[in-house]
């Protein structure tokens, strides 16, 4: 038995949708239910999971320089 969709979900994702507009469906009712689970997965999938920070010490004389590069949404951000 196939349980009856919300008028909300039938007008975001119409009559047939896949398994994975149900499963952010139920992610986001969670989510709004307070669901602390629901609501991070929701962001790392959104926004990205935090970056983790990287710590590095070393005299002057054995300094490293590095390039980073962060792609976001089809544009380059570069800082060197």
């Amino acid at each position: 038995m196939v349980a009856k969709l919300p008028p909300l979900f039938v007008e975001v994702y119409g009559d047939s949708p896949t398994f994975g507009d149900r499963l952010a469906f139920k992610m986001v009712q969670m989510a709004a239910k307070g669901n602390m689970s629901a609501m991070n997965s929701i962001l790392d999938r959104v926004e990205g999971k935090p970056v983790q920070g990287i710590r590095h010490s070393a005299d002057e004389e054995k300094s490293v320089a590095f390039k980073v590069e962060i792609v976001h949404v089809g544009r380059v951000f570069e800082d060197v």
